[in-house]
């Protein structure tokens, strides 16, 4: 037989599911790059940060959104110094987040792919569950998003499906000294390391391990993977930051440390997370999870109760779950929960495609129109996720072409290395090298400081524009203190058509006596915008 041919019906399943990958891709990229005239765009600003601190780490040796200093401000701790290596070796360009997660996502569905072969589903299902894995996480969109999800998706599925193997097998042989393989604490190094959230999977394994009495195995898996974490926290408190990085600070869903706050948490934040939509079908789609993972304890009850291995992971899927929706931040695009129902959906896929011939096959019944409808019922928010995230993410990548790369541009061009207030650090970051004040706070340690402990007063941020002699601020308005905003000269506002979000920023001359100056070069500048954009000149 032909070899390629050969390699072809033996990977099946998996050519299939990377056809399905590329298909929206394709669809949604064409008509975008049409648009932004070939520039690769984002539908997120974010990307840019990461990028940026890679560029920096590879270029400067310095973490951080600036040249000059350091600034805990990436969510992960992986993805920045892969982009680095990227960097280093072939120069800092926009589409690489892209492509490294094109090859992230690839890996993802060759690993599922092989776990399913393990578990003896049949090449027809596996194609059908990769297809699941595809659409429900959704794969495309995280690619296309260019942030570090679809890593933390990879190594949270390798650690939950090899360390609950590893527990069966421990337990099915009786030793009295139980052993994991160095694997597993390679995965779990890397899983906290694509995101914090890592942390409280590993934290389960290890309750796990202390309730069945093996301490000093529980103790040595959560020290070796908290190690890099830890590494890093005293690195950055050592620079003057905090321990964990300013996005987990501000951005998390995690109570405040008081009474007040904690009182606040348990008697009334915890059921809203738990039970309402919040952002959409975001926290709907991962609360369906809640009901569907315990359901197929009931429906599989038999396999599970023959095999452990479905039983642990099926608990540390539960418990990830409810940790994430307790005390993860929230954001418009579909991403912070990619990871939690991309394995979700692997597993109760191969669980359905393996032992599920009983319950979706057979003569028409009630219990089976009822089991159908069920399935649908929780199944259908994954399915408007999904739609969504494609619309989100096209309209998204031509909102980020329309204002930030055209904001970074005119920075790059007119003040490259000037110190500036920005509201949105991403792609302006990526094309300054100057000093930046960001007043979110994500790449500012004295900005997130102020907001952390309540004293972020018009007063504070005015010494801090002094202090940096920032010159030119961009920002949201309805983000910025207005009284703040009043102290500098507006020279413009740039919007994006409300069908490409309507997002707004508006320029300001900090120091006033770069007011004219600033809006010569904007009123030359705006000539070269793309069609559509609303600007407003003062």
């Amino acid at each position: 037989m032909n070899p390629i041919k050969a390699f072809a019906i033996r990977n099946k399943a998996v050519l299939i599911a990377i056809g399905a990958f590329f298909l929206p891709i394709i669809f949604i990229e064409i008509p975008v790059l049409r648009f932004t005239n070939g520039v690769f765009s984002y539908p997120i600003d974010d990307t840019c940060i990461h990028l940026t601190i890679a560029k920096n780490i590879a270029t400067y040796g310095t973490w951080g959104i600036t040249p000059h200093e350091f600034v805990s401000a990436a969510s992960s701790l992986l993805y920045p110094l892969i982009l680095a290596g990227v960097v280093k070796i072939f120069g800092a360009h926009l589409i690489i987040p892209f492509i490294v997660n094109v090859i992230a996502a690839i890996a993802v569905l060759i690993v599922i792919q092989k776990w399913l072969a393990r578990e003896q589903v049949t090449p027809n299902a596996q194609t059908w569950v990769l297809i699941a894995v595809v659409y429900l996480t959704p794969l495309p969109s995280l690619a296309m998003c260019g942030m570090e999800h679809i890593f933390h998706m990879l190594f949270t599925f390798l650690f939950i499906t090899n360390f609950s193997q590893e527990l069966s097998k421990n337990l099915k042989t009786g030793e009295k000294i139980w052993k994991l393989p160095w694997t597993i604490y390679v995965y779990g190094v890397l899983m906290v390391m694509s995101r914090y959230e890592g942390a409280p999977i590993v934290a389960i394994a290890c309750l796990i391990l202390l309730i069945h009495r093996k301490y000093f195995l529980a103790v040595k898996l959560g020290l070796i993977s908290a190690l890099p974490i830890l590494l890093f926290g005293l690195y950055s408190v050592y620079h003057g930051n905090y321990f964990v990085p300013n996005s987990v600070l501000l951005k998390s869903g995690a109570p405040p440390l008081t009474m007040e706050g904690l009182t606040a948490f348990f008697t009334d934040a915890i059921f809203t997370k738990l039970f309402f939509s919040v952002v959409g079908y975001n926290t709907v789609a991962t609360q369906r999870l809640l009901f569907m993972l315990p359901i197929a304890f009931l429906l599989f009850r038999k396999p599970i109760q023959e095999n452990n291995v479905y039983k642990y992971t099926l608990l540390i899927l539960m418990s990830a779950v409810f940790i994430h929706l307790c005390l993860t931040g929230y954001a418009g695009f579909p991403r912070y929960e990619a990871y939690i129902i991309g394995c979700g959906v692997a597993v109760l896929g191969m669980l359905v495609a393996k032992y599920g011939k009983e319950l979706f096959v057979g003569k028409l019944s009630i219990n089976l129109c009822l089991t159908w409808l069920m399935a649908i019922f929780l199944v259908f928010p994954m399915i408007l996720r999904c739609t969504n995230s494609f619309d989100k993410t096209s309209k998204g990548c031509i909102a980020f072409y329309e204002l930030q790369y055209q904001m970074g541009h005119f920075l790059k061009n007119h003040y490259y290395d000037v110190p500036i207030a920005l509201g949105d650090i991403g792609a302006m970051s990526y094309y300054t090298v100057g000093k930046k004040m960001d007043l979110v706070g994500l790449g500012d340690i004295d900005v997130a400081r102020s907001r952390k402990d309540h004293y972020n007063t018009t007063e504070f941020a005015e010494w801090l524009t002094k202090r940096d002699s920032i010159k030119i601020a961009i920002v949201a308005d309805y983000f910025t203190d207005p009284q703040l905003r009043k102290k500098w000269v507006k020279i413009s506002t740039w919007r994006t058509p409300e069908e490409y979000q309507g997002n707004v920023f508006s320029w300001y001359a900090v120091d006033t006596t770069l007011a004219p100056e600033l809006k010569k070069q904007l009123l030359e500048f705006q000539k070269t915008l793309p069609e559509g954009e609303i600007v407003t000149n003062y």
